[in-house]
C-alpha cells in the first residue's frame, strides 16, 4: 500500500509539471514579454540630476568640451527615427521643457528609444559640441587631425551611458510664432546658445500656411538622389514671416504632397545657423485643414490661363504683381543643355505668346519640345531688364507636369526690321517676345558667336546675342547668309535673338 501511495503522489507531480509546460507552450507568440526596466524610478541616478539647461550651459559655441563630471541628464524622447526623417540621432526634452540632440551610431532607435520613452543618460565621458548652432551630445572623433568632430555614441555603448525608462510619457509642446522661431534661430546663428530653451523641443506654430510657392509639392526629393528638401511655411497675412519644413529624402513620407490648406503644425524646432528649421515626425504633425490666408482653399485651378492674358496682369510696377491661382501650359523652346539660356531660367511658349520662367539657382530638367502644364500661383509677374519673368522659388519646378515631348514649335518668319518693331511693343501685349523667330538670309561679322552680334538682312540689323556659358560660344560664325532660329528677348531697350544651340543655324 505503501508503495502505490508513492506512485499516486508521483503521477500528480507529473501531471501538475506536464500542466505547467503545456501552460507555458500555449502562451501567445504576439504577446510582448513584459519590460524589466524602465518601469521604476531610478534613485541611483536621480541623485546625480541635473537639467539639460544645466548641461548645455558647460558648451560654448564652435567648442568641444568634455563632460567630467558624473552627472545624469533625465529627459523624455520627442523625436526618434521611425520615419526616416531624423538620422542616428534622438531628440530629448527634460522636465524643464530644454532640449538636446542626443548622436546616435545606430538605426532603428526608436525600437528602444521611441517618442515617450523617459531616459537617463550617463553624461561622463560624453562630448557637447554644436552643429549649425543646433546643440548636440555624443563622442569625439579625432580621425582626423586637427578637425575634430562629434560622432555618434557607438551602438556596443548604447547600455553603457543609457538607461532606459518608462514608455508614454506626456510630450510638452509649446506654441510660439513664426517671429519667436525667427527671433531665436537669429540668435543662435549668432553664437548665443545657451538662452536658446525652444532648439530640439516640440513646438506648435497656429494659422500658418506652407507658401503658394511651396503649398501642393512632395516634401521632399523623390528620385535616386533623395536630397533633402526645405519648404517655406509662413503666417497671415503671409508675407514676411518664415521658417523652413526640412524633410529628408528618406522620409516615408517624402512623395507625399504638402497641404495646400492652412492651420497648426507640431514639429521639432532646430536652428539651422541663423534660419528656423522644422522637423515633422510624421504627416499627422500638419493639419493645414482650413482655408488659406486669402480665403482659398488653395487647390490648383482647373482653367488654363492662355499667356497673352497672363502677360496682359502685369500693372508695370517695379516690384511685379503676385499671381492668383494660374495654370499655364506650352511648349519649352529653350535648350538648357547649351547654356545659352541662363541658369534656373525656361522659355515657355503657346499659341498666344511666350514668357520665361525663373526658377532660382536650380538645374531645369526639361527639354526642348517638352508640353508642360505649370501651376504658377504666387509666382511674381514681373519685368526682368524689359522682358517678362515669372520669378518662382526653386521648388516650383516640381509642379511641371509633362504631358508630351518632342512637340515641334513652327518659328514666326521676320525680318530684322520687323522683328525690332514687334519687340519694342510693351511687354503687357507683346506677342513676340519669347518666342521663336525666323530671320532669313541674314549675315554676321567674322568673329565668334560669344557676345552682342549684329544680324543683317537686306531690312537692317537687330542683336543676336550668345552667352560666354553658351556650348558653342566660341565657335567661328558663318562666312555666308544663314537662317537664323532663335526665341526673342528684350535687355533693357535692346531686342536680342537668342540661338538655343547650332542647330539654330542653316
Amino acid at each position: 500500500m505503501k508503495k502505490n501511495n508513492l506512485f499516486c503522489y508521483g503521477s500528480i507531480l507529473m501531471l501538475l509539471f506536464l500542466s505547467t509546460i503545456i501552460i507555458s507552450c500555449n502562451k501567445k507568440f504576439d504577446e510582448p514579454p513584459a519590460s524589466t526596466t524602465g518601469n521604476i524610478t531610478d534613485t541611483t541616478l536621480e541623485k546625480r540630476l541635473i537639467s539639460v539647461k544645466a548641461l548645455r550651459a558647460k558648451h560654448r559655441s564652435g567648442g568641444f568640451e568634455q563632460i567630467t563630471d558624473d552627472v545624469v541628464i533625465k529627459a523624455v524622447v520627442v523625436g526618434d527615427d521611425r520615419t526616416g526623417n531624423i538620422y542616428k540621432a534622438l531628440y530629448i526634452q527634460d522636465s524643464l521643457n530644454w532640449g538636446i540632440a542626443i548622436k546616435m551610431d545606430g538605426n532603428s532607435l526608436y525600437i528602444d528609444y521611441p517618442a515617450g520613452r523617459l531616459i537617463y543618460i550617463k553624461c561622463k565621458g560624453l562630448y557637447i559640441s554644436d552643429y549649425n548652432a543646433t546643440v548636440q551630445l555624443g563622442v569625439i572623433d579625432n580621425s582626423v587631425p586637427y578637425n575634430p568632430t562629434l560622432a555618434g555614441i557607438p551602438s556596443p555603448l548604447f547600455d553603457s551611458y543609457i538607461v532606459k525608462g518608462s514608455f508614454g510619457n506626456k510630450i510638452n509642446v509649446r506654441e510660439v510664432t513664426l517671429a519667436q522661431l525667427n527671433s531665436t534661430a537669429s540668435a543662435a546663428g549668432a553664437g548665443t546658445l545657451n538662452n536658446d530653451s525652444l532648439q530640439s523641443t516640440v513646438v506648435k506654430l497656429n494659422e500658418v500656411q506652407f507658401s503658394n510657392s511651396d503649398k501642393g509639392l512632395l516634401y521632399s526629393d523623390t528620385t535616386a538622389g533623395k536630397s533633402s528638401v526645405s519648404r517655406n511655411i509662413v503666417d497671415c497675412p503671409g508675407t514676411s514671416t518664415k521658417t523652413v519644413v526640412y524633410t529628408s529624402g528618406y522620409a516615408t513620407f517624402a512623395g507625399v504632397r504638402t497641404p495646400r490648406g492652412k492651420g497648426s503644425i507640431s514639429a521639432i524646432y532646430i536652428p539651422y545657423r541663423s534660419t528656423p528649421e522644422l522637423v515633422i515626425r510624421d504627416t499627422a504633425d500638419v493639419k493645414f485643414t482650413g482655408l488659406r490666408c486669402d480665403g482659398t482653399t488653395g487647390e490648383p485651378p482647373t482653367n488654363i490661363t492662355s499667356i497673352a492674358a497672363l502677360r496682359a496682369l502685369y500693372d508695370g510696377s517695379t516690384s511685379g504683381v503676385i499671381l492668383p491661382n494660374t495654370l499655364i501650359t506650352g511648349v519649352v523652346i529653350s535648350d538648357a543643355s547649351n547654356g545659352n539660356t541662363a541658369n534656373g531660367n525656361l522659355i515657355l511658349q503657346d499659341g498666344t505668346g511666350g514668357i520665361d520662367l525663373y526658377f532660382g539657382p536650380v538645374a531645369i530638367f526639361l527639354n526642348v519640345g517638352d508640353s508642360v502644364t505649370f501651376d504658377v500661383s504666387g509666382g511674381k509677374l514681373l519685368a526682368y531688364k524689359g522682358a517678362a519673368e515669372i520669378s518662382l522659388s526653386s521648388g516650383a519646378i516640381s509642379s511641371a507636369t509633362v504631358i508630351a515631348s518632342g512637340k515641334v514649335v513652327t518659328p514666326k518668319i521676320l525680318t530684322a526690321a520687323e522683328f525690332k518693331t514687334q519687340m519694342a511693343v510693351p511687354l503687357v501685349s507683346n506677342k513676340t517676345e519669347g518666342t521663336l523667330v525666323t530671320i532669313l538670309n541674314a549675315t554676321v561679322p567674322a568673329g565668334v558667336y560669344q557676345g552682342n552680334i549684329a544680324l543683317t538682312d537686306a531690312s537692317g540689323s537687330t542683336i543676336m546675342y550668345t552667352a560666354t556659358a553658351a556650348s558653342f560660344s566660341q565657335t567661328a560664325l558663318p562666312t555666308t547668309a544663314k537662317t537664323f532660329t532663335g526665341y526673342g528677348t528684350n535687355f533693357n531697350t535692346t531686342a536680342e535673338l537668342i540661338l538655343r544651340n547650332l542647330k539654330d543655324v542653316k
